[in-house]
């Protein structure tokens, strides 16, 4: 069983989307990925170290359809609230407390990259560890966002160790492109941002 990337024709290109249990790690253009990662959650939690209402103005905008709890790091405005980045066993419990019923679907945590500038490396990989093990459990996807420049080569190598996909959103010269890391060979897919989204320009019907 797969689970949408929420862009179709990726789906296709990944023969379905995201197998059952990947860690899925995104990174790249910053406004870019943080819509790719609210496109994909249909269903489930999203943990966020930014505003709520900027996360629901980008759902709005979109005219995406998701039924999600949130819980916000560092404010006020989730539908569990904790108090800052430093705090991973508030978001562990926070997690348990709504990770349950409708909302037992996939995880998105935005960003990473936060809890890593104020945690070490050893306790941000016992926690992501954790987090895993739960959507292992239920078959669900687990997404997280980082901030490649904010982190040093060894935390971002580490972090691309835990993951089975990684997710980069790229711009240079030829365009804006969406690179996908897999057990397939690596590609590079053009993309443009329309009134839905993220859509791919290839074809591959």
């Amino acid at each position: 069983m797969k689970t949408s990337t929420g862009i179709e024709k990726l789906d296709i290109f990944l023969n379905g989307g995201f197998k059952a249990n990947s860690v899925v790690l995104v990174n790249g253009m910053k406004s870019v990925k943080n819509l790719f990662s609210v496109q994909f959650l249909k269903k489930g939690i999203y943990i966020t170290t930014d505003n709520v209402s900027n996360v629901k103005d980008r759902i709005k905008d979109y005219n995406l359809k998701n039924d999600v709890k949130f819980i916000s790091i560092g404010s006020e405005g989730g539908d569990k609230n904790v108090e800052g980045p430093s705090s991973l066993e508030e978001i562990s419990i926070a997690l348990d407390d709504l990770w349950k019923g409708p909302y037992l679907g996939d995880i998105v945590l935005n960003s990473l990259s936060s809890l890593m500038l104020h945690n070490s490396l050893e306790r941000v990989v016992d926690f992501l560890h954790s987090l895993i093990n739960k959507t292992k459990t239920k078959n669900k996807v687990l997404m997280f966002v980082i901030d490649d420049e904010t982190l040093k080569k060894k935390e971002v190598k580490t972090i691309e160790e835990i993951s089975t996909v990684i997710v980069s959103f790229i711009k240079n010269d030829a365009g804006r492109f969406i690179g996908v890391k897999d057990d397939c060979p690596d590609s590079l897919l053009e993309f443009n941002i329309g009134e839905n989204g993220i859509e791919l320009d290839e074809e591959f019907l």
